[in-house]
């Protein structure tokens, strides 16, 4: 898939700013320079990508008064289970 398939699902599910603080979550926390690319990503890493797109059905970002992840808490309920992970 490309960069624009993945805008494509994510802008189904969420709002411009939580697709892009997904994407900052992601890059930041998972180390990916280029989260959107595969070329840059190794195989494992795309595979669990593509997991979590595919099982995550509601995100809810609780940035409180940050403007940044530094610190802020992502809600994640993905098949009826929510968990929060802290920024790394």
């Amino acid at each position: 898939m490309k960069r624009k398939d993945y805008v494509d699902i994510l802008s189904k599910m969420f709002t411009t700013k939580e697709t892009k603080l997904f994407e900052h979550y992601y890059s930041h926390c998972y180390g990916f320079y280029d989260f959107w690319d595969k070329n840059t990503m190794s195989q494992n890493d795309y595979e669990h990508l593509m997991m979590e797109l595919n099982h995550l059905e509601y995100i809810k970002i609780d940035l409180k008064t940050q403007t940044s992840f530094d610190g802020a808490i992502i809600h994640i309920t993905a098949k009826g289970v929510e968990y929060a992970n802290e920024n790394r």
